[in-house]
């Protein structure tokens, strides 16, 4: 959505949003008997200077170590990142421009609890506060944490809502919505 402002701000008209992300189907998912037992999981670019905001998000994270099972983890992919995710009770995600970034699919898709910033500019388009996910703020992380980490069942409630209304955003959903709007704008035959 900030592309497409932009975009607009420079003059273009014929400008429409589209969620380019999504997830894959086959690979983020759940896998069966699997047991969650981190607290919090972020797996992520910790490159400084790509994701200044970032670092002090981890920064404050890093610090409920010696509460909470915190694993901040970089350079995972494929199954294992997909195990990750699973085993995870909350997965924290920070986008870097305010878009719903691949990190916010996977994580539902795979199960997991997902935390993400409350001024994030997409993630309502898809997803309501404490009903599939918890949006989080400065002056209220920690408190959400916690709350969430000691209340299992709604923890439990709000990650199974984030995981069936996740199904409806598949790579393939998306793409057919892309079709519709470019058929819309007479853009294809």
């Amino acid at each position: 959505k900030a592309g497409v402002e932009m975009l607009r701000h420079a003059g273009f008209e014929n400008v429409d949003y589209w969620p380019m992300f999504s997830y894959d189907v086959f690979q983020h998912r759940r896998i069966e008997n699997t047991k969650r037992i981190y607290d919090v999981v972020m797996i992520g670019n910790f490159n400084h200077d790509v994701q200044h905001e970032r670092s002090y998000w981890l920064h404050r994270l890093a610090k409920l170590k010696n509460r909470f099972d915190i694993h901040l983890l970089c350079g995972i992919y494929g199954e294992d990142y997909t195990r990750l995710l699973n085993q995870a009770k909350i997965v924290f995600n920070r986008s870097i421009r305010g878009e719903m970034n691949m990190r916010a699919y996977e994580a539902t898709a795979c199960g997991s609890l997902l935390f993400f910033e409350e001024e994030n500019l997409e993630i309502r388009d898809f997803f309501q506060d404490r009903v599939e996910c918890v949006l989080y703020n400065e002056d209220n992380l920690e408190e959400l944490l916690e709350y969430y980490l000691t209340h299992d069942e709604e923890r439990e409630r709000i990650a199974e809502a984030g995981y069936q209304r996740v199904q409806q955003e598949t790579q393939r959903h998306h793409f057919e919505q892309l079709v519709a709007l470019m058929q819309e704008r007479n853009v294809v035959p």
